[in-house]
């Protein structure tokens, strides 16, 4: 085999990973918008507070709620980037470096 058939199942191997990785992403899309179908949480808090009576610590109830929510959403998707690309990085490296051997 020469370096250009070589280099082309190196371009192939990239490619596919490439479009696994994509998949990954949309999997990871499909997770936030399941996340995001908690709203009931903030809205418990917001009928917890109107229960007491109070109009004020309901909206602190919810607005406490969906920021813990929003920073657990971001807190999610930060890690499973990371590992994604960490991982690419570390499987790009490898093919090339038994590629180019």
């Amino acid at each position: 085999m020469d370096k250009g058939e070589r280099l082309d199942e190196l371009l192939g191997e990239i490619r596919h990973e490439i479009d696994v990785a994509w998949k990954n992403v949309g999997a990871w899309n499909q997770r936030v918008v399941r996340w995001w179908l908690f709203l009931w949480g903030p809205l418990i808090g917001a009928a917890a507070g109107y229960a007491s009576a109070s109009v004020t610590a309901g909206v602190l109830i919810w607005g406490f709620l969906s920021l813990l929510q929003v920073l657990i959403q971001i807190g999610l998707c930060a890690h499973e980037i990371v590992i994604n690309v960490t991982w690419l990085a570390s499987y790009f490296q490898k093919r090339a470096a038994h590629h180019l051997d």
